[in-house]
């Protein structure tokens, strides 16, 4: 799973992933703990689990996670496996996985020249 910055100013990324199971009444519930997801987040890596349920795509170029206009994230999903019972938590339905993905303009999210971490980035959502 990569991320494609498609508009016309540079900017920080984050992305969510989630599993949920469907019921076959159409019914869904967060089924996250049945499946391990192999993603490219850590020290060294162009990722960074945010400890808040977010990735943050922070680069492998020193630039704190600026993606630019026609850019493109490396891959912060390879793949995933179902662990534990998870016959029983899809109830006899399906699996979906949902992925969000945010972005912030890198604009005027610093005072001076610095080159700003995604991490230390505002204007989330939750931050208004």
């Amino acid at each position: 799973m990569r991320v494609e910055n498609v508009g016309a100013q540079p900017e920080y990324v984050r992305a969510r992933l989630r599993m949920v199971s469907v019921a076959p009444d159409g019914s869904s519930a967060d089924a996250s703990g049945n499946v391990a997801f192999n993603v490219n987040a850590g020290e060294g890596s162009p990722w960074i689990d945010g400890g808040d349920g977010w990735y943050y795509y922070r680069g492998l170029a020193g630039r704190g996670g600026v993606l630019d206009p026609g850019s493109m994230t490396e891959s912060l999903m390879d793949s995933l496996r179902f662990v534990g019972d998870y016959h029983d938590a899809a109830r006899g339905g399906s699996y979906r996985l949902d992925i969000d993905v945010q972005a912030v303009q890198a604009k005027n999210q610093q005072a001076n020249d610095t080159v700003l971490d995604v991490l230390d980035v505002v204007g989330w959502p939750e931050a208004n």
